[in-house]
């Protein structure tokens, strides 16, 4: 959703356009909805796509967060005794 192409997150991820492609393919797959329109050479959120990446980001924020925590407790605990 963020690159707009498979082939751009291939490129970020460092992995074939064709396993971008598969990847998505299992999960709407999974999930039973259409997650993108792959119209063109453009790649658009479809209005479940755009709740499931929604959903996920925040997810991902959460996640983020938590290791910032982790990072800053251990921050907090090492040092001389």
């Amino acid at each position: 959703v963020e690159e707009g192409s498979f082939a751009r997150t291939a490129e970020r991820e460092n992995i074939a356009v064709s396993a971008v492609s598969r990847r998505i393919s299992e999960l709407e797959g999974r999930l039973g909805v259409m997650l993108l329109d792959r119209r063109d050479r453009r790649v658009m959120p479809t209005a479940v796509g755009r709740v499931v990446f929604d959903h996920v980001q925040a997810v991902v924020d959460r996640l983020h967060l938590m290791l910032r925590d982790i990072d800053d407790q251990r921050e907090g605990t090492t040092g001389h005794v």
